[in-house]
């Protein structure tokens, strides 16, 4: 669930960075509009250049994971296989993450940046009538919603582990007589 938190911030960091960018690209999309480009043609575009995006990200984590692997064995003492990751049924999993993430994260900004009228792009009057901000500061507020909720569940997982190992339980643990099959002395 931890894993699924931290890709649902990296999405709505994603639209946020994209939507913020927008106003670099807003003289782009109105050039493309007036040259003939159609709404859906951007679109395609944009969800295009965020599949990449995307495909790069997992390329590189992919590459991290496969040389962190016996790191990882060594400080935890898991049997963690590099094998693992050449299976299949897994690899199909991590194409189809990066595919479902690459158009969650690019729907949003590519309906934004393919709705600028190219009028208002090309006189420069998009930066100040941008519509996207309170969908903005809203996703600014949820990401930080959902990274104090980790970081107090991190907090409280960590003192509660910390009670359970360090807790008197009102007797010597290595004094402790343990009787088994105790129903066979009857």
């Amino acid at each position: 669930s931890i894993a699924i938190f931290i890709l649902i911030l990296a999405c709505v960091n994603f639209i946020n960075l994209s939507t913020a960018r927008s106003i670099n690209r807003a003289r782009e999309v109105g050039m493309r509009k007036v040259l003939g480009a159609q709404r859906h043609q951007l679109i395609i575009q944009f969800l295009i250049e965020a599949m990449v995006l995307c495909f790069l990200a997992g390329l590189i984590a992919y590459y991290i994971l496969f040389n962190v692997i016996p790191s990882f064995n060594e400080i935890s003492l898991k049997t963690l296989q590099t094998t693992d990751l050449i299976n299949p049924t897994f690899l199909f999993m991590i194409v189809s993450l990066i595919i479902i993430v690459g158009i969650l994260a690019g729907l949003y900004p590519a309906l934004f940046l393919s709705g600028f009228m190219p009028v208002k792009t090309l006189k420069g009057k998009i930066g100040h009538e941008l519509k996207g901000k309170n969908l903005r500061y809203t996703l600014v507020v949820f990401q930080f919603a959902i990274s104090m909720i980790m970081i107090v569940g991190a907090i409280t997982v960590n003192n509660q582990l910390s009670f359970i190992q360090n807790k008197k339980l009102g007797y010597d643990k290595d004094r402790l007589l343990l009787l088994e099959d105790t129903w066979i002395l009857k």
